[in-house]
């Protein structure tokens, strides 16, 4: 569009905030601006109402600008957004570094949420896909709090997960070192206090000579609600995600 040799290369949307004086109703409406730029001085042009067409023209830039590629959906995704991954993992024999030594144990089913680069673990019984109402438990498992926070140690994971990261996040998790409990292990009752650094050998070392985690040794999971004592899945993302 030709306007004395200036072409309109912008489009600015005010939103007005307007007060009915017989209703007292707020309504919004939306005025579209033309800038015309010459030079390096830019001028809003007069408004005008912000008509269909308006929106049928914003709606195909905004779909031009949006990515047409498709993802495969990952079995285990339990929930994907922006800045949010929640997948689950059923149980399974895995190798984990205590202090610098290798240990093949078997781990109880568990639910990974990473959610603004921090990562939250939590286990529950059984090994199906866990539902919005599945009771979550402790993990077991050191460097892990009693809320599912695990301590990266500076692992850097990714701002804006998607699928394609599951393995990844699962490798760094598993393969960096396991230091201390936060409360998350399980009552194996082995000799030394639980909750030591000292423990985590004889730990891994009876979980060794298991056929399966011992889940029923896991504590659950405790919800802030005073009207009831454990969380589940839908509660514990919903806190974790929505604060």
């Amino acid at each position: 569009m030709q306007n004395n040799a200036t072409q309109v290369k912008t489009l600015a949307l005010l939103i007005h905030s307007v007060t009915a004086s017989e209703t007292n109703e707020q309504n919004l409406a939306v005025m579209a601006h033309d800038v015309y730029h010459q030079g390096d001085q830019s001028i809003l042009g007069a408004g005008r109402a912000f008509t269909t067409t308006d929106k049928r023209n914003l709606l195909e830039i905004l779909s031009n600008d949006t990515s047409a590629d498709m993802e495969f959906l990952e079995a285990r995704c339990l929930a994907s957004g922006k800045e949010s991954l929640m997948w689950f993992r059923p149980r399974q024999k895995t190798t984990v570094d205590i202090l610098g030594k290798s240990y093949t144990v078997p781990l109880p089913s568990l639910v990974f949420l990473l959610h603004k680069q921090n990562l939250y673990i939590a286990a529950y019984k059984g090994d199906k896909r866990p539902e919005r109402d599945t009771k979550l438990l402790v993990s077991g498992l050191p460097n892990v709090g009693t809320r599912g926070a695990w301590c990266s140690g500076g692992n850097g994971l990714p701002a804006h997960p998607n699928q394609s990261h599951i393995d990844r996040i699962e490798e760094v998790f598993f393969l960096s070192p396991f230091t201390h409990f936060n409360g998350a292990a399980a009552d194996l009752e082995v000799d030394e206090d639980a909750a030591s650094r000292k423990s985590l050998p004889a730990y891994f070392g009876l979980l060794v000579t298991k056929r399966q985690f011992p889940v029923s040794k896991l504590k659950p999971m405790k919800s802030d609600d005073f009207r009831r004592d454990d969380l589940d899945l839908h509660t514990w993302f919903s806190k974790i995600t929505k604060g």
